[in-house]
């Protein structure tokens, strides 16, 4: 019997510890999973890298959907790395970035709001 060939990676399940931060401190932590390609790093002890692309797609395909508007980031040692936006109609902006993900196949994220800064014209009086 002849089975199709798999194209790419085989998908794997992410689960992606979100805490919310535009919510009450009750309210903040979410755990979504969302099937995705993962490559290994170097050993099995050293996590995989995930394309924020189909983190993306995955997350916002599904009921764990980020609503907007807010701005979505994870940890690289101490840098954020944003890998999603959400404008307030719901429109998700996103694209290729690795993603490092741990050996236990989870990804930690934070979800913040997009902060408005209001630019005023300040007129002075001689």
């Amino acid at each position: 019997m002849n089975q199709p060939a798999q194209k790419g990676p085989a998908l794997r399940i992410l689960t992606l510890l979100i805490e919310d931060t535009r919510k009450d401190p009750g309210e903040r932590d979410e755990l979504a999973e969302v099937r995705v390609p993962l490559k290994q790093i170097d050993g099995p002890e050293d996590g995989f890298w995930a394309d924020a692309n189909d983190v993306c797609k995955a997350l916002q395909s599904g009921p764990s959907r980020v609503d907007g508007p807010a701005k979505v980031y994870t940890l690289r040692g101490k840098y954020r790395q944003y890998f999603l936006r959400v404008n307030a109609c719901g429109e998700a902006e996103f694209g290729p970035a690795n993603l490092r993900v741990d050996k236990h196949r989870t990804l930690q994220a934070v979800i913040e709001a997009i902060v408005r800064h209001s630019t005023s014209l300040v007129s002075r009086s001689s």
